[in-house]
């Protein structure tokens, strides 16, 4: 019985036979004194095509320059170019209930900055004995920017209870209002939406939609103006306070806080958190937890305080989380503002 042929053999043997013709074929022409020229003409068909590369490279360019004119036209010419911003937008917002892109700007850089200054200070085990002496939110009714600097530079939360030209008259339906009847406002979503009434991909719309038609009495919400458009338009609802020092900048972003008849003493985290934090009591009053953060959970204790209409809760983020608790029957609409020194 013959031993089966080795496929890969084959191949070599083809091969082999392919050469030996193609040189027996060389050694023909040139006993004839054909010149090496001809012989290259001749063979053009086992090169590949010049011509093809000429022209596949023609084409790229010309595509290239038509796409490079229809970018120039989309970003620089009007209208284009405002329209090609606006469906951006409309795009950023749709995906972000879905997908976090905002997150991105936090990701930490792969090769840290050796000359960057200001880098945010970490709380230590050393610094724990600071806040142990805090027991309660100092309590001041006559503020003055120098009294606020001295509360903030020991990192001592501070409870302003002062008739302020902060608080505007506010109502939740002011409130309801202002997201669902403005033509700007409603083309934003919100950022960090957390609620006791599930709906859907946490739209804030429906929850105060659901408010509006009495579905629910007993809730509470709170979410972040993440987009600068809809922070400027929610600015209507306060004022910058008069006794924060110029040095502090607030941010962009603003955040709300509403709550009524839900006594289940749940906490409900601020939803953001900047250097200081400025919380506006505009409706009613409000119960909060300041809970030490890691590692002075052991040394420092918490502290509970209630925020009456008007007044305001001024922290810096170094020792405490601020939480929201319970409210009572009646509304209680709370504004957080956010600040940074600008120093």
């Amino acid at each position: 019985m013959a031993a089966p042929v080795n496929e890969s053999d084959e191949v070599d043997a083809k091969l082999h036979q392919v050469h030996y013709e193609i040189v027996r074929l060389q050694k023909k022409c040139t006993s004839r004194n054909i010149s090496d020229y001809r012989i290259k003409n001749a063979a053009q068909s086992f090169y590949p095509s010049k011509e093809k590369k000429r022209t596949f490279s023609k084409l790229f360019i010309f595509v290239s320059s038509i796409l490079t004119c229809l970018v120039a036209v989309i970003v620089y010419v009007e209208p284009m170019s405002r329209l090609t911003t606006y469906i951006q937008r409309q795009v950023l917002m749709t995906t972000l209930p879905v997908i976090d892109w905002r997150s991105l700007h936090r990701i930490p850089c792969i090769v840290s900055n050796s000359y960057k200054v200001n880098e945010v200070q970490s709380l230590q085990t050393e610094d724990c004995q600071n806040c142990s002496s805090i027991t309660e939110v100092g309590t001041i009714t006559e503020p003055d920017i120098e009294v606020v600097i001295e509360y903030l530079d020991e990192d001592v939360p501070i409870n302003i209870n002062y008739t302020v030209s902060h608080v505007n008259a506010v109502t939740i339906d002011d409130i309801i209002k202002l997201y669902l009847d403005d033509d700007v406002m409603r083309l934003y979503t919100c950022c960090e939406f957390d609620s006791n009434i599930e709906v859907r991909r946490n739209d804030h719309r429906k929850f105060l939609e659901d408010i509006r038609n009495s579905k629910i009495t007993q809730y509470y919400g709170v979410w972040r103006n993440c987009f600068t458009e809809a922070a400027k338009l929610f600015r209507q609802v306060y004022k910058r306070p008069d006794y924060l020092p110029f040095s502090l900048e607030l941010v962009p972003s603003n955040g709300i806080f509403i709550c009524s008849d839900y006594t289940n003493n749940s906490l409900v985290e601020v939803p953001f958190i900047e250097e200081v934090m400025i919380l506006l009591q505009i409706t009613g009053s409000q119960s909060l937890t300041l809970k030490p953060r890691r590692p002075c959970e052991e040394t420092c204790q918490p502290i509970e305080t209630i925020l009456s209409e008007g007044s305001a809760l001024v922290i810096t983020d170094y020792y405490y989380d601020i939480e929201f608790r319970s409210c009572d029957k009646d509304t209680s609409i709370n504004v957080q503002l956010g600040a940074k020194w600008d120093i």
